[in-house]
């Protein structure tokens, strides 16, 4: 595709460019791949990165929006589902520091109605716990389980977060008590508490 740069390009401007173009050019024909959109807009951080790191200050500037504008384009249109794309947008705007913008994109991920909001409950509960405590985490887990469409992987991610985030042993195991409660029926969640139980002796 040219991202070898076998024309031995030397203004590395005009190389990114003619990469950003043959990419615009594939996803003309493979919309409805994700990881098309996911490499594409990889390649521009990085192209966004370097520019920066020579000085070319207002193109990198540029290349981010272009980013952004990428994103929009994939989760608004072709891909409104394609959970690595938002969770790719997220991921890019927090290393931006957008914080407010990343609990944007989470919720709308969340209020999707026929997606599956565990993952994103989970992303998100990670991400309110880096950036701004774990408080705030737990509040994300108190919303997750209102959630009817949520599956039990909220409450093993929740327990596994408050023994080796918090180091708290007790609110682990009074987390995965309450998911007993709901989901004792599953095996898989019995195993992870025998898994968790087993990991404590």
């Amino acid at each position: 595709m040219g991202k070898t740069n076998p024309l031995g390009t030397e203004e590395y401007a005009y190389f990114a460019k003619r990469v950003i173009y043959a990419y615009e050019q594939a996803l003309l024909c493979l919309g409805y791949y994700p990881d098309m959109w996911y490499e594409a807009a990889l390649f521009q951080q990085q192209a966004a990165a370097v520019l920066a790191e020579k000085g070319d200050v207002k193109l990198a500037a540029t290349m981010n929006t272009d980013i952004i504008q990428l994103f929009e384009r994939a989760i608004g249109g072709l891909l409104k589902e394609s959970q690595l794309l938002f969770f790719a947008y997220a991921d890019y705007e927090e290393e931006r520091m957008k914080f407010d913008n990343v609990k944007k994109i989470y919720d709308r991920l969340l209020a999707i109605e026929t997606a599956d909001p565990t993952l994103a409950y989970i992303q998100l509960m990670k991400f309110v716990r880096r950036t701004e405590g774990v408080q705030y985490a737990r509040a994300i887990f108190k919303r997750a389980r209102q959630d009817s469409r949520c599956k039990f992987h909220i409450f093993v991610a929740s327990a596994l977060m408050e023994y080796y985030c918090s180091k708290d042993t007790d609110i682990a195991i009074r987390v995965f008590d309450m998911g007993l409660k709901k989901y004792g029926d599953e095996p898989e969640y019995a195993l992870a508490y025998v898994d968790f139980l087993s990991h404590l002796n």
